[in-house]
């Protein structure tokens, strides 16, 4: 019986997640015991229910990718957000998982107008998990750099090399400020290494002569 009464739960329970995330319309029938409070109806509690799984989801996606939003603007990022939470329901037990691949999804809508867009997404996903791995000694940053080089397939979680055909750190450094970009203010190449420091994420910007090989080791091969 208690198998039996598991398994009907998880049934609701991911019937209730479809019709949250609009992949069941809301005149399909939902045997639940869900009532509205006051006077709203079963399927004004779920329309509530839904707005509130959208706005918590698209708060997420806010937070880790800011500086996006700032670029693209409100209406653009907020339909994108949308979009992505309804074709990529949230299967963590973690937000802080949630939109590992939205800067993929941002660059596949919005790649025209901001050909930048995926670099600057990954950089601040970089930047979010970075600040989330467990605290490092502290280093210097040819201690980092030398480490991170000799990591097997220069790939670890605690750092990363970006280079960016635009400069990502001044649309970073300004994303929570009034000022309103042009392009001359980022248009330039630049390189630069993230990595963790105790409980802080660190960047150091590199030498533009040592691009070349910086490329090499992004792509990860051995030097």
């Amino acid at each position: 019986r208690g198998i039996a009464m598991s398994k009907q739960l998880k049934e609701i329970q991911n019937l209730f997640l479809k019709k949250i995330n609009g992949a069941i319309s809301d005149e399909a029938s939902l045997d639940l015991s869900l009532k509205g409070a006051g006077t709203l109806s079963q399927i004004d509690a779920l329309r509530v229910y839904r707005q509130d799984y959208i706005l918590r989801l698209t708060e997420v996606l806010g937070d880790q990718y800011s500086a996006c939003w700032k670029v693209v603007g409100d209406d653009d990022f907020l339909r994108a957000c949308e979009s992505y939470i309804h074709e990529n329901p949230s299967s963590f037990k973690s937000l802080s998982l949630y939109g590992n691949d939205f800067p993929y999804f941002l660059d596949q809508r919005l790649r025209e107008d901001y050909p930048f867009i995926l670099q600057l997404g990954l950089y601040e996903r970089s930047f979010y998990q970075l600040f989330h791995c467990r605290p490092r000694e502290k280093q210097d940053l040819q201690e980092a750099l030398s480490e991170y080089m000799s990591s097997p397939l220069m790939k670890r979680e605690d750092a990363q090399i970006f280079i960016s055909e635009v400069d990502l750190s001044f649309i970073w450094d300004h994303k929570d400020d009034e000022t309103e970009m042009t392009w001359d203010m980022i248009d330039r190449e630049g390189c630069f290494f993230l990595y963790k420091e105790g409980y802080a994420v660190k960047r150091d910007f590199l030498p533009l002569e040592y691009l070349p090989l910086l490329k090499e080791i992004d792509k990860g091969i051995c030097i």
